[in-house]
């Protein structure tokens, strides 16, 4: 599982610029990627303290983004935002293994926000979701938050299946701008540009 997930319903790509820029960033180029194993290394590699990379795909009905920093999930005010603008629902999930793990449902206001840090609940606001009866929320872990989402249509074991993958490189230390981003596809990896890492526990 991805640490950090936004699902706004409705395809929206071709209004993704928006969204990156509303959250502050400047989009510098987007490719695409077919394979699901390709694409997750590609955003979970370092770039620089500036530039990262987020996924977007789109699922039965939702627009997913993919996002390994956990840093658009858990702004609950920008979210909410994005709701609001686009006139649709956001739904959003944040897991890091060794400290936080939550949910949040924007309606576009929030309609529902579950969150724990460290073991303790930090948010419980909004009418608990039907879903919730089958989930731990005392210790709400990785097979909670993939019911939450799977509530919504999203069956994240098969969203590798729905690619080809947006990757977008993104630049959080500037203002955004309404700048031409540079596009090319298909995209592969240069396997040998980077180290051999790990495989996480969230990957396949």
């Amino acid at each position: 599982m991805i640490p950090g997930i936004v699902m706004i319903r409705g395809d929206v790509r071709v209004k993704i610029k928006d969204v990156w820029t509303s959250f502050e960033y400047q989009p510098l180029r987007t490719y695409e990627i077919s394979d699901w194993d390709a694409m997750v290394n590609e955003i979970e590699e370092w770039i620089s303290e500036d530039v990262v990379r987020k996924a977007v795909a789109f699922a039965n009905g939702w627009t997913v983004i993919l996002d390994p920093e956990i840093v658009m999930p858990d702004d609950v005010r920008l979210c909410g935002q994005i709701a609001a603008t686009l006139k649709t629902d956001v739904a959003t999930v944040i897991h890091s293994e060794d400290s936080v793990s939550g949910f949040f449902v924007f309606d576009p206001d929030l309609r529902r926000g579950y969150k724990m840090s460290r073991g303790k609940v930090d948010t419980n606001e909004g009418t608990p979701l039907p879903v919730e009866v089958s989930m731990n929320l005392e210790r709400l872990g990785e097979r909670d938050l993939l019911a939450f989402l799977a509530s919504f249509g999203v069956d994240f074991e098969t969203l590798r299946n729905f690619g080809p993958f947006q990757v977008w490189e993104l630049d959080e230390s500037m203002p955004a701008t309404n700048i031409e981003v540079e596009e090319s596809r298909p995209h592969v990896p240069a396997a040998s540009a980077r180290p051999t890492i790990a495989k996480p526990w969230w990957k396949f």
